[in-house]
């Protein structure tokens, strides 16, 4: 007999986060490992969403910066590496594992918001992949947003990235720095994190499908958070029904999304159509 489902969120401690963490813990009985860069807002956060709840699911919560590289690789060695390789000798197996690369900034410098929302992310994705056991099936659900599809970006930078799309999250780092120096008038960082980060999701699912590890990325739309603001045309559980729609998805019907954007109804959109 499976293990529950283990979900690891990624700035689980309010918005889209916070209600995906608490739906998955009380009506789908995940187990959730919830992360937020404040330690003590997690497990707030943990303690009010398993209040009343005694549905045998556990939640436990870390601390995670996914601006910091050190905070990563911190959360890894600690964190998740040793809960992975505690579900594997478990002999029975975990049904799923899946991380959401949730946790992002809007609004903020060029730099802080391509580290925070993409290289961030893409470093955290790429430790996944190396150390969840074989024994393991896993899933990677990067949020992202409709503001990243190229025609909401300037012709002269989507020419640059058509020419030579960055590979890593060092090349990101490298070619945003770049970017930044010669063209900062030209875009939203925001809107440029999300594409990268898409571009991301692309080079990670080709790494996964080996192992039938997918890899997708999910738009939840514009909906009533504290970065999204009050006046949102979405409600934050419109956001939350898109990406339960991805994180609840069976195992064939997930490879089958691999490496894809999907938003509004689950359907699938190109984002590189200018």
């Amino acid at each position: 007999m499976n293990a529950r489902p283990l979900t690891i969120i990624t700035g689980g401690n309010r918005g889209l986060g916070y209600e995906l963490s608490h739906q998955l813990f009380k009506i789908h009985h995940h187990d959730i490992l919830l992360t937020a860069r404040d330690i003590n807002k997690a497990r707030e956060a943990a303690t009010r969403i398993s209040s009343g709840v005694n549905n045998g699911n556990s939640i436990r919560t870390a601390q995670l910066d996914v601006s910091s590289s050190e905070s990563i690789l911190r959360f890894v060695s600690d964190e998740l590496d040793p809960l992975l390789a505690s579900l594997a000798q478990q002999g029975n197996g975990q049904s799923l594992v899946t991380l959401v690369n949730n946790a992002g900034i809007y609004g903020q410098g060029w730099r802080e918001t391509l580290v925070t929302n993409v290289v961030g992310p893409g470093l955290l994705s790429r430790k996944f992949l190396e150390i969840l056991p074989q024994t393991l099936k896993g899933r990677i659900v990067n949020m992202t947003s409709g503001l990243g599809n190229a025609a909401n970006l300037p012709s002269t930078l989507l020419r640059q990235l058509e020419a030579q799309p960055p590979k890593s999250p060092e090349e990101i780092v490298k070619w945003a720095g770049n970017w930044e120096q010669d063209e900062t008038g030209h875009a939203n960082p925001y809107n440029l994190s999300k594409h990268l980060l898409n571009y991301m999701t692309e080079l990670h699912a080709k790494e996964g499908h080996g192992r039938a590890i997918a890899v997708i990325a999910v738009d939840p739309g514009w909906v009533q958070t504290d970065m999204g603001g009050q006046g949102a045309p979405g409600t934050i559980q419109q956001g939350v029904d898109r990406m339960l729609a991805q994180v609840l998805a069976d195992e064939h019907e997930s490879m089958k999304r691999s490496g894809k954007v999907f938003g509004d109804g689950g359907t699938c959109y190109d984002w590189k159509r200018h």
